[in-house]
């Protein structure tokens, strides 16, 4: 068991808390992220659950002292198939053929190929691009486990979305049949929106197996149990007897789950509130940016965090519970050129940290030690001039990280 060395933590700490991280789709290095948010860089060689990860030339590192690595050779990144397929698991794979037959769902990833997913495997299906703030989306990241397969459609003519519940019976590109109290019923797929199925959806807490995520260069995320790299190959296993095997330079990130971390977005704010100037309000997002889209930091993107726009404070409750307090903070990606703001946290009345970033600044790592405070208070207010037309700001992710005497 490895033990925290506290003294030598505080020492490690820059004086204003921030660590420059601009990575770029093609590193000189991997780049490894430790659990306590330094960065390591190295060329990695293999990984293993048993041995942890083999960084050439260094003591290997186990892997429940790491959060991420960023792999240096990527490959470009390629648009996302026209189908979305969530796992119970909590993966969520873009696809290019969709099709249910003979209880596994037939998929063609951009990445990972043709693939069949066992029926049991499968939380929500997505037919077509879609509107982050729609009801099935909604209701996907709500994981709320169903009695019945619940199917959302929009009616001839119209943008209104409905639910009708009933047993998938068949599913492809032509349409949709199902079971509603013993009547066979079909809909075209123009008409179906998505389905959500009555199998049940991830819980963290209690799926404590899922070891590791990847994101992947079409936006796809993987959970699962990271099983070996080596060759520049990974295994990963998803469950239900599923397994994938990829090549290393299609993986965008690979993040280390640990007990330790405390994603603020999977917190409830004691507070919140925002203040628009110019720019219409905007309700701040959970593992979004605030339009609802992916949450990208230059090339980088991230699945956890809070996307925010100018004018935005949350407080979170730390109760003197946690140790540090980490994030990365950036303009979203998407906003580009637009954007200029000032990002600020607050333990109570005492400002701990001020910077004002714009869309051509790099993201920034930010570390701050919060082990006697009680609250932590989010702010990002405009810079230019008032305005905050542009200022989709990304607290990517915001985590606090309980330390322990041992792992």
């Amino acid at each position: 068991m490895f033990r925290y060395r506290r003294d030598l933590m505080r020492v490690a700490l820059i004086a204003a808390g921030v660590l420059m991280i601009g990575f770029q789709a093609n590193l000189r290095a991997d780049h490894v992220i430790t659990l306590e948010g330094d960065l390591v860089e190295g060329k990695v060689q293999r990984i293993t659950a048993e041995s942890g990860l083999d960084l050439g030339g260094q003591d290997p590192w186990p892997l429940e002292k790491l959060r991420a690595i960023v792999p240096s050779t990527q490959a470009e990144d390629i648009i996302p198939a026209a189908y979305t397929v969530w796992l119970t698991n909590g993966s969520r794979f873009t696809t290019n053929i969709l099709k249910l037959a003979d209880e596994n769902y037939q998929i063609d990833n951009p990445v990972l190929g043709k693939l069949e997913v066992p029926i049991d495997l499968v939380w929500a299906v997505r037919l077509g691009r879609a509107n982050p703030d729609s009801r099935f989306a909604r209701a996907v990241r709500s994981y709320v486990e169903l009695e019945e397969d619940t199917i959302y459609v929009t009616g001839t003519g119209t943008t209104e979305m409905q639910e009708v519940n009933g047993l998938i019976d068949e599913l492809d590109a032509q349409g949709l049949t199902f079971d509603q109290e013993g009547e066979l019923k079909v809909l075209p797929a123009a008409q179906v929106h998505g389905v959500l199925l009555a199998s049940p959806p991830f819980e963290p807490e209690s799926d404590s197996w899922i070891t590791s995520r990847l994101t992947l260069s079409d936006g796809s995320l993987i959970s699962g149990n990271l099983a070996a790299l080596a060759d520049g190959q990974l295994d990963m296993e998803l469950g239900e007897g599923m397994r994938i095997y990829l090549a290393w330079n299609q993986v965008r990130r690979l993040t280390i789950e640990s007990d330790l971390l405390h994603y603020l977005s999977d917190l409830e704010p004691t507070q919140a509130e925002t203040e628009a100037i110019y720019a219409f309000p905007r309700t701040w997002k959970r593992d979004l940016n605030v339009r609802g889209n992916a949450m990208r930091l230059g090339q980088d993107r991230f699945e956890k965090g809070l996307g925010v726009a100018s004018g935005t404070t949350l407080t979170f409750a730390n109760d003197a519970r946690y140790t540090l307090f980490t994030a990365t903070i950036g303009i979203d990606a998407q906003r580009a050129p637009a954007g200029d703001c000032a990002f600020v946290i607050r333990a109570g009345k005492e400002e701990l940290f001020r910077e004002r970033l714009g869309s051509g600044d790099p993201a920034k790592f930010i570390k701050l030690e919060v082990e006697d405070v009680q609250s932590l208070t989010l702010t990002v207010e405009p810079a230019a001039g008032g305005l905050d037309l542009g200022d989709d700001a990304n607290w990517a992710e915001a985590c606090f990280l309980q330390l322990e005497n041992e792992l």
